[in-house]
């Protein structure tokens, strides 16, 4: 709905309506890192989910990462709607490599 009634506004960012400070938003779909936040599974800035990781979740590690994470997901989705045809081709050699 943004999209269509705000075009001028960046399609992927979330949170740019209340936060202040730069980069404007407070995670991007198109792409997670700008934010501190993974693209890939265990990739850069992962937060480890695991008992020996985050014994304890509670305010001060994210719940476990429960929103940091949440980056991988979001870029999945931005991938799968927007399409990529080169991560494709890389995904389809994987799973098929003959």
């Amino acid at each position: 709905m943004e999209a269509k009634m705000a075009p001028e506004k960046q399609r992927w960012i979330m949170g740019e309506d209340f936060v202040l400070s730069q980069p404007d938003g407070i995670r991007s779909f198109a792409n997670p890192k700008l934010f501190n936040q993974p693209d890939t599974y265990l990739g850069q800035y992962w937060k480890d989910a695991t008992t020996t990781g985050c014994a304890t979740p509670d305010n001060t590690n994210d719940k476990c990462g429960v929103h940091t994470n949440s980056g991988v997901l979001n870029h999945w989705y931005y991938l799968l709607t927007e399409g990529d045809q080169e991560l494709m081709i890389m995904a389809i050699l994987i799973m098929f490599p003959e």
